[in-house]
């Protein structure tokens, strides 16, 4: 519902008494509306919906649009609204940008065969392009630029140099909204096949975004969202990420450097993947909390610096069972035990110390992580010594 609440961060008036008027565009125009009703849908879907009621006038047409067929599964009846294109809005106007090759001295990214990305703006025609596109004017009296595409790769390949980085050329700031999957299979992007498809750097550097599209896809691919957001230094909400099983590195230094992101996703994943959250909010500095990290079997470097540089954030709960712990006393190699903590949440205090990682292969493999001090509950029989925490491995 992010598209609702930017809506209302932009056009919603405040009146005497702290009242927020909406009628403007909650009840005066049909698009808000429709999109309203799109998300109802997304969340009901699946599930055999009979009737809705309800409880104010506001809320009838958006009934009707779904009774009558409008965007409901398995009806042949009615207008279907618009897929949630990714689309990008900016007061004044301002360039957009999809470089394929950032990087000279490395291949550039390309698209599968048949596959292709188009975009508009202002609801003109679209316009389709395989390769890097520059300075597109958009915004302002220009209207919105909307992307849509089947690419299966998503926008780039995997670890390596075959990305691609969408950029703004003026200093308008840029709000971005709708779903991502629908440059992926924007013909049924609900159902698209999201298990290569991959956003690595997307919005490197870009300090005019303000706002991220949706990321609701379930199935991820290893390094799918790495650095996409890094260096996005006025972002301000980070979008929901619903995925429970995770992929090796699939998270890594998603928000690195966005110093103006207050509040963290919630991270319900339960199956977790080698470095999925490393780094992810590293040098977030006004990040003020951090989500509870649900997971009971942990990962080699799971949370390696998942909120290192986080100044604002003084604790973090993980409820894992387990947990490595080492000695932090004594000459060479760290010597690593395993402590079951009996389904009891554990508290970690937040620091940038450095700790140590011993894979079981053998040797020392250094890596900065976020954790450095562990309590248990009083009733925990504590172990001996200085200890501080690792990953699992």
């Amino acid at each position: 519902m992010h598209f609702l609440e930017e809506k209302i961060l932009a056009d919603g008036i405040i009146k005497p008494g702290n009242i927020l008027k909406v009628d403007n565009f909650l009840n005066h125009q049909i698009d808000i509306m429709r999109q309203i009703a799109y998300e109802f849908k997304r969340r009901f879907k699946g599930k055999l919906v009979t009737g809705i009621m309800t409880i104010e006038a506001s809320g009838i047409a958006i009934a009707t649009m779904l009774l009558t067929g409008c965007i409901m599964e398995n009806t042949v009846t009615g207008p279907q609204i618009e897929p949630r294109y990714v689309t990008f809005s900016a007061e004044s106007e301002q360039t957009f940008s999809w470089n394929f090759q950032p990087d000279k001295d490395a291949e550039a990214f390309t698209l599968g065969e048949g596959e292709y990305f188009e975009y508009r703006v202002g609801n003109g025609d679209w316009n389709e392009f395989t390769s890097s596109i520059a300075d597109v004017p958009f915004g302002g009296s220009l209207g919105d630029l909307q992307l849509r595409g089947i690419s299966s790769r998503g926008s780039a390949y995997s670890s390596d140099e075959k990305f691609s980085i969408i950029s703004f050329g003026g200093d308008a700031r840029v709000s971005c909204s709708g779903d991502i999957r629908t440059i992926v299979n924007f013909e049924d992007y609900e159902n698209a096949n999201t298990s290569e498809a991959r956003f690595k750097s997307l919005f490197y550097c870009c300090p005019q975004l303000i706002s991220a599209p949706d990321f609701p896809a379930t199935e991820l691919a290893t390094y799918c969202y790495c650095d996409l957001f890094c260096g996005c230094t006025s972002l301000e909400t980070a979008p929901d990420l619903p995925a429970d099983v995770l992929a090796d590195y699939c998270y890594l230094r998603m928000f690195l450097g966005c110093s103006s992101l207050k509040t963290a996703p919630e991270l319900p994943a339960t199956n977790l993947a080698t470095g999925c959250y490393g780094g992810m909010f590293m040098g977030c500095k006004a990040l003020e909390s951090a989500p509870v990290l649900p997971a009971t079997q942990l990962h080699r470097e799971c949370y390696g610096s998942i909120f290192g540089g986080c100044e604002l954030i003084n604790e973090v709960h993980i409820k894992s069972k387990t947990i490595v712990l080492l000695t932090d006393s004594g000459e060479g190699e760290p010597e690593f035990r395993e402590f079951d903590i009996n389904d009891r949440a554990c508290r970690f205090e937040v620091t940038n110390a450095l700790m140590y990682w011993l894979p079981s292969g053998g040797g020392t493999i250094y890596c900065s992580v976020a954790f450095a001090k562990l309590w248990f509950s009083e009733d925990f029989v504590r172990p001996d010594g200085n200890w501080k925490v690792a990953s699992r491995y």
